[in-house]
C-alpha cells in the first residue's frame, strides 16, 4: 500500500510541475505573440532588410522556448 501512496504523491508532484510549465510556456508564446504584433504594425514602414532583421529576431525568440519531451521526473533524477 506504501508503494501505491508513493505513486500517487509523485503524479500529484508530476502533474503540479507539468502544470506550471505550461502556463509558463503560455506566457512566454503570449510574448512572442505580441512581438509578431509590433513587427506587424511596423512592416509597412520597413524595406527588405529590415524584414528580415526581424524575421531572424522572431525565430530567435522562438528558438528560445522549447520544451523538451524527455524531462526527468521528481523520482528519475
Amino acid at each position: 500500500m506504501g508503494a501505491i501512496t508513493r505513486m500517487n504523491e509523485l503524479i500529484a508532484v508530476v502533474t503540479h510541475q507539468r502544470a506550471a510549465v505550461s502556463a509558463e510556456g503560455s506566457q512566454h508564446l503570449s510574448s512572442v505573440e505580441q512581438v509578431a504584433e509590433r513587427n506587424l504594425q511596423d512592416a509597412p514602414d520597413c524595406n527588405g532588410q529590415d524584414l528580415s532583421h526581424l524575421a531572424g529576431r522572431l525565430s530567435m525568440l522562438g528558438q528560445r522556448f522549447s520544451v523538451s519531451s524527455q524531462a526527468p521526473l521528481i523520482g528519475n533524477r
